[in-house]
């Protein structure tokens, strides 16, 4: 988390964010939101504020929230936007440090 913090703005966070609840989500199911927008802000570490100027940005990039349910439009398009980093994307493990 610490490393997505410092390698990724606050839209590629919040990306990363819902695209992982999409790929939690049973396939076919509609994605929801498990906790209000401002708990998912603080998940994401940034204000209410830019919350939704990033969803703004992000509906442009293939994610879109309505209410609290996510639409992933353009799955590609979104993973391009968020950036594929191996130290971030990889665990702790990928960058050699093992967390207690």
């Amino acid at each position: 988390q610490i490393l997505d913090l410092k390698c990724r703005t606050a839209p590629q966070r919040l990306a990363m964010l819902l695209l992982r609840l999409a790929d939690a989500a049973p396939p076919g199911e509609p994605v929801h939101l498990p906790v209000a927008k401002g708990r998912l802000a603080s998940r994401a570490g940034i204000s209410p504020e830019t919350l939704s100027r990033c969803l703004q940005q992000l509906s442009e990039e293939g994610l879109v929230v309505r209410g609290r349910q996510v639409i992933v439009r353009d799955r590609a398009r979104a993973e391009r936007f968020c950036g594929h980093d191996p130290a971030v994307d990889g665990g702790e493990l990928a960058v050699g440090v093992r967390a207690l």
